[in-house]
C-alpha cells in the first residue's frame, strides 16, 4: 500500500523527505531528527538518562534475582521504579522528536504557503 500525498507536488510529505530533504529511513534517521531543535543539549540528556536508567534497570534486576528474602522486596521494588523512569524518558524522547518533526513540517506548509501567495499576488 502506498502513501498518497494530499498536499500537492509543492509540499512534500513527512513520509518522503526530513529535515535535511532525505527520506527517512529506519528508528536510527528518526530519532537523529529529534536532535534537530532549537534546545539539542535537553535531546542529549534524555538519552544519557535513558542510559542510566538502563544501567539501573539490569543492576536492580540482577540485585532481585540474586538477593537473599529479606531484600528481595526492596530490589523489586527498585527494578520497578527504574522500569517507569526508563520508559517515562523514553516517552519522552519520542514526544519531543515527533514534536520537531511536526514544527519542521508546518514551516515547510507555511513555506509553500507563502510562495503559493507571492504568485497569486504577482498575477
Amino acid at each position: 500500500m502506498t502513501k498518497r500525498n494530499y498536499r500537492g507536488k509543492e509540499g512534500r510529505g513527512l513520509e518522503e523527505n526530513n529535515l535535511q530533504g532525505q527520506p527517512i529511513k529506519g528508528i536510527f534517521s528518526y530519532l537523529r531528527m529529534g536532535f534537530a531543535s532549537d534546545y539539542p543539549t535537553i535531546m542529549k540528556l534524555g538519552y544519557a538518562m535513558a542510559i542510566i536508567f538502563s544501567v539501573l534497570l539490569f543492576f536492580c534486576g540482577y540485585q532481585f534475582f540474586t538477593a537473599d528474602k529479606n531484600s528481595e522486596l526492596f530490589w523489586g521494588v527498585c527494578f520497578v521504579v527504574s522500569v517507569n523512569a526508563q520508559v517515562t524518558v523514553k516517552l519522552w524522547i519520542y514526544m519531543q522528536t515527533n514534536h520537531n518533526i511536526v514544527m519542521n513540517e508546518l514551516r515547510l506548509l507555511n513555506q509553500v504557503g507563502d510562495t503559493k501567495n507571492s504568485t497569486h499576488a504577482t498575477s
